[in-house]
């Protein structure tokens, strides 16, 4: 597989990962546009905080899948700033 062609099939993988987020938990543009720069930055910093903590081994955490959905939810982040002209 291509380098252009594993870009692709990631970006496809959040892009799924964001359908299930608003699927699962009901959210949308609506609830998005509710959070500032801060809260998104809260939310994807306490995301990626547990790749780095010790026990994430004995807890099972897949750091990929972890890494996918922090991914969509920045997309989530983008779309709201960029609704909202930012």
């Amino acid at each position: 597989m291509s380098a252009r062609a594993e870009t692709v099939a990631v970006l496809h993988e959040i892009a799924a990962e964001r359908d299930r987020q608003e699927a699962s938990h009901g959210f949308g543009a609506e609830h998005d546009d509710r959070h500032g720069l801060a809260e998104w930055a809260w939310l994807l910093g306490s995301r990626v905080h547990e790749l780095a903590c010790p026990w994430n081994d004995a807890m099972g955490i897949d750091p990929r899948r972890v890494l996918v959905e922090v991914a969509a939810i920045a997309v989530a982040a983008v779309e709201s700033l960029e609704r909202k002209g930012a």
